[in-house]
This record gives structure tokens, sequence and C-alpha cells, in this order.
């Protein structure tokens, strides 16, 4: 999706956010992925 947005990346870091619903033995649950894009 990002190439069609016409969003470029930007030079950062970028993270993943686990919920509290998150089972890290399972690998279920909340999960959110932090990509930066140049405004």
């Amino acid at each position: 999706w990002l190439p069609a947005s016409g969003h470029e990346i930007s030079d950062a870091p970028e993270f993943e956010r686990y919920g509290p619903e998150f089972d890290p033995r399972s690998g279920n649950g909340g999960l959110e992925i932090w990509i930066p894009v140049k405004g």
C-alpha cells in the first residue's frame, strides 16, 4: 500500500507496539507497526 499512497518513508526508525492483549507465546493479539513517512 505504501508505494501507491504517494508517501515516502522517512529516514527514522520504525517500531512495533504490542497491545495488552498480545500473547508473545502464540503471536496472537493486538500489534501495530508504525512506519515514519516524510511530511
